[in-house]
């Protein structure tokens, strides 16, 4: 379970956040999160998700890079608080910030949130970030270690 606010500013009360990698995973977001949370499909135009190349090696992480003509399909999450944006924000960590976006869902275009890299780092794109890839090499260790080890520097974080 989150503890109370402590991490980061947001600008609604409740916000719908578009989300793209590791959190398209219920085994992911919903042990975060605490709860199961609405989720609507929805496609992010204009953009393709890479894995950031650190130089010698591709991460897991995936980042948006702006591409005329390419869809990020992915979900729409729904009237997350505060408490869920913060340990989502604490999750996602320093390389990434929300901003506002439209998206696609049904036949419907709504505003949202997601999470793009932050600017002032300087990030090199390796190789398309692949959903498969992520569920075959490394589901299993986010949904056990990962993810619990999060919730954990989360809530001694709050504790403080």
């Amino acid at each position: 379970m989150v503890g109370e606010k402590c991490y980061g500013t947001l600008i609604y009360k409740y916000m719908n956040i578009f989300i793209y990698g590791s959190l398209l995973f219920e085994s992911i977001r919903e042990p975060l999160i605490g709860r199961k949370v609405e989720v609507e499909e929805a496609i992010l135009h204009n953009y393709e998700i890479y894995k950031i190349n650190y130089g010698l090696a591709q991460s897991d992480y995936p980042i948006l890079k702006s591409e005329a003509g390419k869809k990020v399909y992915g979900l729409l999450m729904k009237n997350l608080n505060k408490v869920e944006i913060d340990i989502l924000s604490f999750y996602e960590g320093d390389e990434y910030i929300l901003n506002e976006v439209v998206v696609k869902t049904k036949n419907i275009k709504q505003n949202a949130f997601a999470y793009f890299p932050v600017k002032a780092l300087v990030y090199k794109y390796g190789d398309l970030w692949s959903i498969g890839e992520f569920e075959r090499n490394i589901l299993k260790k986010y949904s056990e270690q990962i993810i619990p080890q999060t919730i954990a520097e989360y809530n001694k974080m709050c504790d403080k």
